[in-house]
């Protein structure tokens, strides 16, 4: 992607200088290597427009889904009255102790790329394979007779294959409680004591700032009394590393693909390790939604499409330390910046945009050049996702089926990234952390979390109030350890088949 040429590179040092005063604040001061890359005219406008295509075959792919009649109770939430929202949604959030702060979720635009993408990948053939596979794999041995081998299944047909995936998803579904019962490992025994005693001893651990992310986990008696993480033992409760807090930006997705690497890493056997979501975010921004990237959120299909496409190697937090940017202001259209987006941050860099790396236009000819500086990535440090894959969604699954078969990864101790549509209980929830689906409290925006369990009704702890179906979803947020149960949140089976978009796990990293 580099555009060279001795006139470009002049005209671009020369610019370069000048915005640099403009727009580069006293935390790009820092020693730091920097490195970057020139988009080129021609460049630019291809990926523009082949980005623009995409999202429009997504939209397509996602509205025809939901306006199929057996999704019209999901498509009342997800698309109400067949409007999109392309805005990011300001949210004031209940913390603990009663106090409220904003948040921003992604839109609901964006929520719809999820499903689009989720949609085209059900009908991939190799990700299909890889699904069933694995969902095979994790049912007891009775669950699984009657349907072929791996082997038999990857020499059928598509449509054959659908059908196959459709089958076994229905078993699933039929045969929930028992299935999840069978395959649980879940215990009501107390948990261990967290296994990180202090969040600064996670790998790459650096903090920047007053706005600087500081990464934070309650101790044991500070969980709710009630709640899943002080009371239930599951497959993936001592694999989580410290809670993030993503402040004022849109940027979830970032939060919960880095959380997912993390988490793949500690089930290899790794140590707790703290990842760059600035540079996962920045690189998602740049290079899979680069013609919207003057505004908040990404896509987190086409994000992981780059990301292992591209063998990106997911950076340490001392690379480039992630800024809430707690006292942001409204996008300043004339600028497409951001204002106060770098007070109180003294960290690599800063810059008003919502990538907050440096940016700078050149006119070349009848078009623009584009040249990007942001902190050096290191090439061998880190972590690179090897393959993803996608749970197949309602295109062809009911919403009962794409939650059964999701339900299962997570009993199993699959970390799931998952993307849904917010409500108000969600952004209400008390300290102890359920939420419950209700009709009446939808929010047009996304939000993006990394579902790391699944507990039953029957498991719940005493006192905890049952799901209005099969049980809870428990999930790791990016919003500080003051929101729901010390920042992790049990979301209710209702909710998440009422509201959810798109269901990614990681297959490996390394």
């Amino acid at each position: 992607m580099i555009f060279s040429g001795s006139k470009l590179v002049c005209r671009l040092a020369l610019i370069s200088a000048v915005t640099a005063m403009a727009a580069f604040t006293p935390a790009a001061a820092s020693a730091q290597e920097s490195s970057g890359h020139t988009l080129g005219p021609k460049k630019a406008a291809k990926l523009k427009k082949r980005q623009l295509r995409r999202d429009r075959r997504y939209l397509r792919l996602a509205i025809r889904t939901l306006r199929k009649p057996r999704n019209s109770e999901v498509k009342a939430e997800l698309l109400p009255d067949d409007k999109i929202n392309s805005a990011s949604v300001p949210v004031k959030v209940k913390l603990k102790g009663g106090k409220k702060r904003a948040f921003l979720l992604d839109s609901q635009r964006l929520g719809l790329i999820n499903l689009g993408h989720a949609v085209a990948a059900s009908r991939n053939r190799r990700k299909l394979k890889r699904v069933y596979r694995k969902l095979k794999s994790m049912l007891p041995t009775r669950y699984r007779s009657g349907l072929p081998s791996v082997k038999k299944f990857k020499n059928l047909k598509l449509p054959k294959e659908i059908s196959v995936i459709k089958r076994l998803a229905k078993r699933i579904h039929d045969n929930l409680s028992a299935i999840l019962i069978e395959i649980s490992s879940n215990s009501s025994q107390l948990p261990q004591t967290n296994f990180i005693a202090d969040c600064s001893s996670e790998t790459g651990f650096e903090s920047s700032g007053p706005n600087g992310e500081v990464p934070d986990r309650c101790l044991l008696p500070e969980y709710s009394n009630i709640g899943i993480m002080k009371n239930i033992s599951f497959p993936l409760r001592n694999k989580q590393t410290c809670v993030k807090d993503q402040g004022r930006r849109g940027t979830c997705v970032g939060h919960s693909v880095a959380a997912a690497v993390e988490t793949r890493v500690l089930i290899d056997g790794g140590s707790p390790e703290n990842l760059s979501e600035q540079h996962t975010y920045m690189t998602g921004k740049l290079f899979a939604h680069w013609s919207w990237r003057y505004t908040d959120g990404l896509p987190i299909g086409p994000s992981l499409d780059y990301f292992t496409g591209q063998a990106y190697r997911l950076q340490f937090e001392n690379v480039w330390n992630y800024n809430r940017s707690l006292n942001r202001g409204a996008l300043d259209t004339s600028l497409n910046t951001y204002p106060n987006s770098c007070t109180s941050y003294t960290g690599e860099m800063c810059t008003g945009y919502a990538f907050q790396c440096q940016e700078t236009a050149v006119s070349v000819g009848s078009g623009t050049a584009y040249q990007y500086t942001y902190p050096q990535a290191s090439t061998t440090a880190g972590h690179a996702i090897v393959s993803y894959d996608t749970i197949p969604t309602f295109s062809y699954l009911s919403p009962e089926m794409v939650l059964s078969i999701a339900s299962v990864y997570a009993v199993s101790g699959v970390p799931l990234i998952t993307s849904f549509s917010m409500g108000d209980t969600f952004t209400g929830v008390d300290s102890s952390g359920y939420v419950e689906w209700s009709t009446a409290t939808n929010t047009p925006g996304t939000h993006a979390v990394l579902i790391i369990g699944f507990v039953s009704n029957s498991e719940l702890p005493a006192g905890a109030p049952a799901a209005l179906e099969n049980g809870y979803f428990i999930a790791k947020n990016s919003w500080g350890t003051g929101f729901a149960d010390c920042g992790f949140v049990y979301i209710s089976y209702s909710y998440l088949k009422n509201r959810g978009y798109a269901w990614h796990y990681l297959n490996a990293v390394n």
